[in-house]
């Protein structure tokens, strides 16, 4: 990249100093006071065309013609902008009518380009705009803007690289300079001296790069050429004197106490001259130098290596990170990197093995099904073949097989130790299985569950309010959750609650079911609650016990309502209206009655009950209310039924009570 200032560069502005026209003014004195002035400005643009950075233009000028019927005097300012400038002989002048005067405009730039712009000049309040233009070219050419110094070893300084300085007049012209010295990690020198450069001559500022510090490194120098400013972006980059690489180092896997083959670290010298150092590490065991080229002295850009082995003594990964000096023969330090080793240590005979995993679950089993078999996995993690000798390890309660005894394990390579569930037992059974291949003894964590073999359900029925021998019967379902096998043993009765069943000595299929219907077969009335206990054998299980409950009630025959009576207020002798009691025949059969009928004092009673009642009809107390004396009388209409049911397995009777409340006033 670089900066160039040419002939043909367009520096535009705009000088303008113009009266639009005719532009009245103001007298500036009592004679001309009342007269009617204007100026008018030719021409009202200017093009200055090329001109040199550094260098004024020739003028040009603008001519101020007082239009008016009076003679104007002229007070005012001249204006510029940019590097336009305008002056003349118009200020302080008083201009006859006709009579004119000029304003002188010049261009002087400073830097390359077009320039336009508008220069006002102002007399006696009135503004004269002038539009000008001019283009500025270079008078020198500095060529390059940005230098790269690239990569530098500390304690060197780069080759200088040349700005050049080249002179695009026509002229000899004297070099003049101000700035661009270098600062800091940039130095800087020229041979631009008092000599004249002739056109097309160069003179150079020389650049140099000096790294303090590893690292980018930028900076700008600024100054002016014979009046034209330049800047040249500078850049390099401080690295170490010496390159190290790499700088970490992999051994992989390694077995237990060998040594692995050799890994270098190359170190080249950065530096543009021979340097004299030895290098040295502080890598710690497993790790260890082995070997070295370096002989005391690198010439410039050369390399040599040093060598590491890795020799494990534990399992696992080790890593470290070890500090790499190069160091004169007078002890000075010139360079530390830190070099990481990574290595993986081989298993000891005792723990080549991987046994994985150490724990199982079998889940829960149904009593008689042998579980699904889970494997354990045994892998030789060394890097040697291993032939295996030992014993899998067995656990009550559990079954196991294995593949590997005898079997020759390449690094890497597995064998497998399978275990089962062995379901005779209900519930949760959990053990350890140890056992030891090629004297490392290992340990694997054994858990199931066993479910009954045969799931029975409901265990419990409700059978609710019913009457003698009108309730539906209900269903007790067995089901076998092991293989087929034929059962006995199902099917257990309580007092009021008989079961039926053909499951017993039946062979059920694995996944099939039978079943057992029961009855509610109670011979009085009233609540029930019995169980039912059992147990059930099939296959390999001996016994499941089970128990069952039962819920029951027997209904009353007979529905009597109301079940109290309220008389009005009554003058004592007298009797009441008669109210009625019935008693409803609800059992769905013929029922014969006895008993006998109580009536307290102050009440009287007569009935239609006889000694039998049919089915869903009904017979009826007729109650009065007759005090003898004042005041509340209360008491209670009872009987005690004797019923007996026209059923041909109850043969029974049983009894129903009856009590109606009656409640009255003398008056």
């Amino acid at each position: 990249m670089h900066m160039r200032w040419h002939r043909g560069s367009v520096l535009s502005a705009v000088v303008t100093v113009a009266f639009m026209g005719c532009v009245p003014l103001v007298a500036s004195s009592p004679a001309i006071a009342a007269a009617a002035t204007q100026l008018r400005a030719t021409p009202t643009a200017l093009d200055f065309g090329d001109v040199q950075v550094g260098v004024t233009s020739p003028t040009q000028q603008v001519q101020v013609t007082n239009a008016g019927s009076a003679a104007v005097k002229l007070s005012g300012t001249y204006g510029s902008s940019g590097p336009f400038s305008s002056s003349g002989n118009c200020k302080g002048a008083t201009l006859a009518k006709g009579a004119t005067c000029n304003l002188t405009i010049k261009f002087a730039p400073t830097s390359t380009g077009a320039s336009t712009a508008t220069v006002v000049d102002t007399f006696n309040g009135v503004k004269v705009s002038t539009a000008v233009t001019g283009t500025a070219y270079a008078r020198v050419l500095i060529s390059p803007t940005a230098l790269d110094f690239g990569a530098v070893a500390l304690a060197d300084t780069s080759a200088p690289q040349p700005v050049t300085f080249t002179n695009l007049t026509a002229k000899p012209m004297l070099p003049t300079m101000s700035g661009g010295v270098g600062s800091g990690q940039f130095g800087s020198s020229s041979d631009c001296d008092d000599t004249p450069l002739a056109p097309g001559g160069s003179c150079h500022f020389f650049y140099t790069f000096a790294p303090s510090a590893v690292g980018a490194a930028t900076s700008t120098v600024r100054g002016t050429a014979n009046g034209q400013s330049f800047s040249v972006a500078l850049h390099g980059i401080g690295v170490p004197e010496f390159q190290v690489s790499p700088t970490a180092l992999d051994f992989g896997n390694q077995q237990y106490e060998t040594t692995s083959a050799s890994q270098s670290v190359t170190i080249t010298n950065r530096r543009a001259t021979t340097v004299s150092f030895e290098p040295y590490s502080q890598a710690e065991t497993p790790y260890v130098e082995s070997s070295s080229t370096c002989s005391g002295s690198l010439a410039a850009g050369a390399s040599c290596t040093v060598a590491f082995n890795f020799t494990p003594l534990s399992n696992g990964t080790l890593a470290e990170t070890a500090p790499f000096y190069m160091i004169t023969s007078g002890g000075q330090i010139l360079q530390t990197t830190g070099i990481s080793f990574t290595g993986v240590g081989g298993p000891t005979p005792s723990q080549q093995l991987l046994v994985t995993p150490t724990a199982l679950d079998f889940g829960a089993n149904a009593a008689g099904n042998i579980s699904t078999g889970q494997s354990v996995t045994v892998t030789n993690r060394g890097i040697t073949s291993i032939e295996m000798d030992g014993f899998q390890g067995l656990a009550p309660g559990f079954r196991a097989t294995q593949m590997c005894q005898r079997h020759t394990l390449a690094p890497g390579a597995s064998c497998h130790m399978v275990y089962q569930l062995d379901t005779t037992t209900l519930g949760t059974t959990s053990r350890t299985a140890t056992g030891n291949w090629n004297g490392q003894t290992f340990s694997i964590a054994l858990t199931g569950y066993t479910t009954p073999r045969f799931l029975i359900t409901p265990l419990g029925l409700e059978f609710g309010p019913s009457r003698f021998e009108n309730t539906p019967s209900q269903s007790v379902t067995i089901t076998n959750e092991g293989s087929p096998t034929a059962i006995t043993g199902f099917g257990a009765s309580a007092s009021d609650f008989i079961a039926s069943t053909d499951c017993d000595g039946q062979t059920v299929a694995s996944q099939a079911s039978c079943s057992a219907d029961y009855f509610f077969d109670a011979t009085s009335r009233g609540r029930r609650n019995e169980t039912a206990t059992g147990s059930v054998s099939g296959g390999i299980v001996s016994a499941q016990s089970y128990s069952i409950s039962f819920g029951g009630l027997e209904l009353a025959d007979l529905l009597i309502t109301p079940t109290g009576l309220a008389f009005a207020p009554r003058a004592v002798g007298t009797q009441s209206p008669p109210q009625t009691v019935v008693v409803q025949n609800v059992s769905g059969q013929s029922v014969g009655l006895s008993g006998n009928t109580t009536t307290p004092a102050n009440f009287a009673s007569t009935t239609s009950c006889g000694d039998t009642l049919a089915p869903a009809s009904s017979c009826t107390y007729s109650v009065t209310f007759k005090p003898t004396s004042k005041g509340v009388k209360q008491g209670v209409l009872t009987r005690t039924f004797a019923v007996r049911p026209g059923l041909t397995r109850c043969l029974c009777t049983t009894s129903q009570p009856m009590r109606v409340t009656l409640t009255g006033t003398g008056t």
